[in-house]
């Protein structure tokens, strides 16, 4: 730095000397945020601190997380997920470090973990029945299931709806073209805004009907052609959680189950269009319920396992296969003793 000085009479003298400037480096400020913002027991919570940041221009290296229930974790990236298995408030705390080796003030939120939701039913759609034009705007039943969908969407956040059952029957004749119109249709449930991002919409789950293997005996191909592995791998993705499985075999069976707010849900494939030697149900005696060993044992070991302490909600399409039901229930033990 230079100083130079003049007196009255224009006398002048300088001087100078070194000062060196050392820039301070900045602590990193640590921010996130969560989905979903009313989690329940068993669903997956999705953490992002891409918000934090470094005021100096320097990187984030590190995360320090404390989950509130007793676990922690560290990343190198921004993005974590963890599933609460207790409900009610759990303070989240985030440390963040740069490459400097500075740390972040603690930051802090609530992730309250609710136990009140709910998940919505729509049953019966038999697209198909009555026109043979069923893709035109203005037939009913598209009308019908639409203004349902917008409906179950308009009230999901209020209610806490974390996914939809989509009873049999989807389809009136189990044609290719009719399942795949439901689908087209349902699909608005993933996707409300039709971009592409499915967090503001709802997974939902079909459960195949009579209706729904009506084109040959035996045979459910169609329907396992739309509502494929790639489809329920979508499902189970939008829905959060990790313990799931299901089965798509399309000349045996649509099997599902996954755990969820302390219950485990089921859906057991019961439906089969030719004589199979239990009580006809349906139409002219053609869809029965199948024989108590019928459900493929991983499935059947799924109901065995979780069940100890923990209820379950089995889905038929038709009430006529409970008595069914009550039969495999009661064999678990002699599957797997």
């Amino acid at each position: 730095m230079w100083v130079e000085v003049e007196d009255i009479e224009g006398q002048k003298d300088s001087a100078h000397n070194w000062i060196t400037v050392t820039s301070i480096n900045q602590p990193p400020v640590a921010e996130f945020t969560f989905t979903p913002d009313k989690p329940i027991i068993g669903e997956k919570v999705k953490f992002n601190a891409s918000v934090s940041y470094d005021p100096d221009g320097g990187t984030i290296i590190n995360y320090r997380w404390d989950f509130g229930d007793g676990n922690f974790e560290f990343s190198n990236t921004p993005y974590i997920n963890h599933i609460y298995i207790i409900d009610g408030p759990h303070i989240v705390k985030l440390n963040v470090s740069d490459d400097e080796n500075t740390s972040s003030e603690e930051y802090t939120k609530i992730v309250n973990v609710v136990t009140d939701w709910s998940y919505a039913i729509i049953t019966d759609l038999h697209i198909g029945r009555g026109y043979p034009e069923y893709n035109r705007e203005d037939y009913y039943l598209i009308e019908r299931l639409e203004k349902t969908i917008d409906e179950i969407l308009s009230i999901k956040d209020e209610n806490n709806i974390k996914f939809v059952v989509v009873l049999g029957d989807l389809s009136e004749n189990g044609k290719l073209e009719e399942l795949k119109k439901a689908r087209d249709i349902l699909d608005i449930l993933n996707d409300p805004n039709g971009n592409g991002n499915t967090d503001d919409g709802l997974p939902y789950f079909p459960v195949i009907g009579n209706h729904d293997v009506l084109i040959t005996e035996g045979d459910r191909i169609n329907f396992t052609t739309v509502f494929n592995n790639e489809f329920f791998t979508k499902q189970f993705e939008i829905l959060k959680i990790e313990e799931s499985q299901w089965e798509l075999d399309s000349s045996e069976y649509v099997n599902y189950a996954f755990f969820i707010g302390n219950l485990n849900f089921i859906s057991l494939d019961f439906v089969r269009n030719n004589f199979y030697g239990l009580s006809p149900l349906g139409r002219n005696g053609k869809t029965i319920a199948r024989f108590p060993f019928v459900p493929r044992k991983s499935i059947s070991y799924w109901l065995y396992s979780r069940n100890s302490g923990v209820e379950s909600i089995v889905f038929p399409y038709y009430y006529g296969v409970l008595n069914t039901i009550a039969i495999i229930s009661s064999i678990f033990d002699n599957l797997y003793n």
